[in-house]
């Protein structure tokens, strides 16, 4: 029994410490939930960008009559990087408040969008926490990227050679992006599809990309000797990356001199093709012709003026018939100031052309601008009327232009007298434009017009309009406003336009809206206004666009169409012609650019009323565009039933015919033969209608070129014409030949330079030295390579001073030197032996707490800079090292901080070193990451401030 006794005493004491274990946890848990003490944080969802410092700011309000003991504990989470105290001493009084703030900073590799969590825990003298909150960090996107071109210049030698462009593209932002790189080559004729060069790559976030856009040298890309090359880079959006430009140079042991490209001022509207084409038309006719055309400049030595000269004109075969002359004109410019004379043509509120003369100037910068001329309207050159029986219309006109940054105006004063209304006309325009940002562009439009014919009639008038383009994110909208009087003497004369336009940009699709009304009701002085036409347009469209796939895409659009055409018909009556239409349209387009594969087909189809031919009964119609091409072949249709237009349903009127029909199907076959030398083109075109004549047409054409510059063609066209069987043909035979510019100059002289390896050191040429075959030679920017006997010629050189030099090469070099060029010159140059550089770059070991960098070792640039202040410049490997081939001499080399990485510094990359020949240095660069500094704040409560 007393055993008993003493295990249940045992299990009674086991049994108690149990309860008293569970009271007390429930009595500290009870007070953690009933604290009165209370946690905010300001804002508990935050969004930074990545490498950001920012603050978790909160607050503690104690609401007990005693004074709290505790600490404040922030836990950061998934990358946060805390930079202040993880927690803090509380001491905070009765019914007062403190404010704290921590510091952390985001991870610079954390992807978009990611949420960073953290919590901050509220504990007593004991550790026990009290209270608990959670807040998080979202990272914002960012999308960054540099384009960097890695060379500016490239040698070519030989036909078929790789030509090599190396691009890298350094993603900074956290968001993969789809970049492309479009490469522009020099377009060798219109038919050459080769000249852009399209790559698209994504570049993951926080990477380097190194892309090579590769193209083979071709026989005319040689032969033009120098060349630019243009590189854009742009966004998936369309927003540009960047932009750069590369020169490639053929290497050749003999050229000619080469003054380069002057360009034109801004303003001197002049259209430069350099060549020169005759041909005969409609040959073996009645109808023969010959035409002229050449189009070129001359420019001046040591001048920026030049010469543009323009001839276009036709010459027919049967007597008593004047030349035409068109677009011939000659003109001058010294790239801010110039005169034309001949003919010209100016699109301004009034269209002019004719035969005259204009003189324009500007100031250095081109941003102030004046112009003024006269002319005659006569469309011929060399004509006195452009009708028997009519005096041509005159014109003056002179012309002020501002442009800025962001500003431009253009104002304009005509002053015409039209022999065709017999009015005499004033008018006065200004076009202004502006751009508040690349988000939102403005055009406005606020001209004056006075008009008057004789004896005393007269009329003021008035044109206003207002443009605006603009995005916001994903919404793009365009807006056209414009009114003018019925008088207005400018070519928009009684003009109204609304048009409005709104997309929304999806990732694959694109949803717009749009809304056009036009009214035309002109008006002229000579004419009662019962005479004048009134013609009216509206248009709603409803339009869903997108990509099925790649190489498809598509486009539907719901179509509201009303049109009013009120025509002058009889005395004092006028004809009306009115359309309703209700429908859609589709497109669909399929491209497969390798295989030559197209496919476009667009449709319209619904319902419409015309009133004046069908009365209130409501019709179908339908029309459709068809392209097609599978390689050589190519195939157009386009069909139409029903009439879509106010004019269709006049002509169906005038001609009392049925619904309107119209089929056109037009097969072609283009090939090229010879290596693309000739091309050959043959199609015939069926054509049939219920208003106009159905007719048969073959047409066909070759083209050879001889080279670059010669082309030869034939062509033949021929046209059967049910209307009074009408048969007609074309036979055109041309030659064009692209033209240089042609240069003026004083006096030119030959410049032949030998190279050869300077074995023996004595600056001469002897039987033990060796010719230098196969080097580069450098005279001022242009290129050379000598040849088999150690020979360069540079032809048609202008009087001079020439700086010479060869480029360090398998082991020797030619320093700079300057030359004069007087008369037919040889100059012997002696190849020295050049000396090596080598060096390694390295990241130094560090403590503390550094930028998250990627540390990168690769594509450094180094320079060399000797003591004449000429750089040489290379880039290091993927492992860091680098290597120079330079002459002998003192050296400052060293890395420039803007190629460093980002957030890396050195603290000895300029070091100095003496190259001996044949000797070979070495040097080392350590680079370092920057490290974290930050400023930590505590905010205290005004509560203790007053203690």
């Amino acid at each position: 029994m007393i055993l008993k006794g003493k295990k249940l005493l045992v299990y009674s004491a086991k049994f108690l410490a149990f309860l008293l274990f569970i009271f007390f946890a429930f009595e500290s848990t009870a007070q953690a939930l009933h604290s009165s003490q209370k946690l905010f944080i300001k804002n508990s969802q935050l969004s930074a960008e990545n490498g950001e410092l920012i603050s978790i700011e909160f607050h503690i309000q104690n609401l007990e009559s005693n004074t709290f003991m505790g600490r404040v504990r922030l836990v950061p989470k998934d990358g946060l990087e805390l930079v202040s105290k993880n927690e803090f001493e509380l001491n905070i009084r009765s019914g007062q408040t403190e404010y704290y703030s921590h510091k952390v900073v985001v991870p610079n590799n954390a992807a978009a969008d990611e949420l960073l969590e953290y919590s901050l825990e509220l504990l007593d003298t004991t550790g026990i926490v009290l209270e608990e909150k959670k807040g998080s960090v979202s990272i914002k996107q960012t999308g960054h990227v540099n384009f960097l071109l890695m060379q500016n210049s490239l040698q070519i030698r030989n036909v078929g050679e790789l030509i090599v462009i190396p691009v890298r593209l350094q993603n900074t932002g956290n968001t993969d992006q789809l970049i492309t790189v479009a490469t522009k080559f020099p377009s060798l004729n219109q038919n050459d599809n080769d000249g852009y060069h399209p790559i698209t790559v994504l570049v993951p976030a926080f990477k380097d990309t190194i892309i090579e856009i590769n193209k083979t040298m071709s026989i005319s890309l040689l032969n033009l000797g120098e060349f630019e090359v243009t590189l854009s880079c742009l966004y998936e959006n369309g927003d540009f990356v960047g932009i750069g430009s590369l020169t490639i140079q053929s290497l050749r042991s003999s050229k000619k001199f080469n003054y380069g490209n002057q360009v034109y001022s801004d303003y001197a509207n002049i259209n430069t093709n350099h060549s020169f084409e005759v041909n005969g038309q409609y040959l073996f006719t009645k109808f023969e012709t010959y035409q002229v055309r050449a189009n070129s400049d001359i420019l001046f030595q040591n001048s920026k003026g030049k010469i543009n000269y323009s001839i276009d004109g036709q010459f027919w075969k049967e007597d008593g018939i004047l030349p035409y002359f068109k677009d011939t004109y000659i003109n001058y410019d010294n790239g801010g100031s110039g005169i034309t004379v001949g003919n010209i043509t100016r699109n301004y509120e009034l269209n002019l052309i004719g035969r005259g003369i204009s003189g324009y100037l500007s100031d250095s910068s081109h941003s102030n601008y004046f112009e003024a001329g006269a002319m005659d309207e006569s469309y011929n050159l060399i004509q006195k009327t452009n009708f028997s029986g009519f005096e041509n219309s005159k014109a003056l006109w002179s012309q002020y232009g501002i442009k800025r940054k962001k500003f431009s105006l253009l104002s304009t004063f005509i002053h015409e007298k039209n022999t065709l209304y017999n009015e005499k006309n004033y008018l006065l325009s200004n076009e202004m434009h502006y751009s508040f940002s690349k988000k939102l562009k403005v055009d406005g439009i606020v001209n004056g017009g006075y008009s008057e014919t004789l004896p005393s009639n007269s009329k003021t008038s008035f044109a206003a309009g207002i443009n605006l383009e603009g995005n916001y994110g994903k919404l793009i909208f365009t807006s056209e406003n414009y009114i003018s009087s019925p008088f207005y003497p400018g070519i928009k004369r009684g003009s109204t336009i609304f048009s409005q336009r709104l997309t929304f940009v999806g990732n694959k699709s694109n949803l717009s809206f749009e809304y056009a009304y036009n009214r035309f009701n002109p008006q002229y002085l000579t004419t009662s206004s019962s005479n004048s036409s009134l013609f009216s347009s509206n248009k709603a469209e409803i339009g869903l666009s997108g990509e099925l796939s790649d190489r498809i895409n598509y486009s539907f659009n719901p179509i509201y169409f009303k049109e009013y055409n009120s025509l002058p018909y009889g005395a004092n009556t006028k004809l009306i012609s009115e359309i309703n239409s209700l429908g859609a349209g589709f497109r669909l387009n399929y491209f497969n650019h390798q295989a030559r594969h197209f496919l476009y087909v667009s449709t319209e189809l619904g319902g419409y009323k015309a009133p004046l031919t069908n009365g209130n009964k409501t019709l179908f119609h339908l029309k459709t565009n068809v392209s097609y091409q599978l390689g050589i072949f190519s195939l157009n249709f386009y069909g139409q039933v029903g009439e879509f237009f106010a004019g269709e349903v006049l002509g169906r009127y005038f001609q009392n015919t049925d619904q309107y029909k119209m089929f056109n199907v037009s097969p072609m076959i283009q090939h090229d033969l010879f290596n693309k030398k000739l091309n050959l083109q043959a199609g015939v075109s069926i054509n049939t209608s219920s208003l106009n004549a159905n007719g048969f047409q073959v047409t066909g054409k070759a083209e050879y070129s001889f080279n670059r510059t010669d082309k030869l063609y034939a062509s033949l066209m021929n046209y059967q014409y049910d209307y009074e069987q009408i048969s007609f043909s074309d036979f055109r035979i041309g030659f064009i030949k692209h033209m240089p510019d042609a240069t003026i100059y004083n006096n030119r002289q030959s410049l032949t330079i030998f190279l050869y390896k300077d074995i023996n050191s004595n600056g001469s040429y002897e039987p033990t030295d060796s010719i230098a075959d196969d080097y580069i030679i450098n005279i001022g920017k242009e290129v050379l390579l000598s040849d088999k006997r150690g020979l360069a010629m540079y032809r048609k050189v202008p009087p001079g001073m020439y700086n010479i030099s060869v480029p360090p090469s398998k082991g020797w070099y030619a320093g700079e030197n300057v030359y004069s060029v007087t008369e037919n010159k040889k100059i012997a140059i002696a190849l020295q032996r050049n000396a090596v550089l080598r060096g390694t770059v390295t990241y130094a070991a560090q403590d503390g707490i550094l930028y998250d960098v990627e540390k990168r070792r690769a594509n450094i640039f180094i320079h060399a800079t000797d003591a004449l202040g000429k750089v040489y410049i290379t880039k290091t490997t993927e492992l860091g090292s680098f290597i120079f081939f330079i002459p002998p001499g003192q050296y400052q080399v060293e890395i420039l901080k803007v190629n460093l990485p980002e957030q890396v510094q050195c603290n000895n990359c300029k070091q100095a070193t003496n190259l001996e020949i044949n000797s070979v240095s070495n040097l080392g660069f350590e680079l370092i990451v920057n490290q974290r500094i930050y400023k930590v704040q505590k905010f205290v409560s005004p509560a203790k401030k007053d203690q």
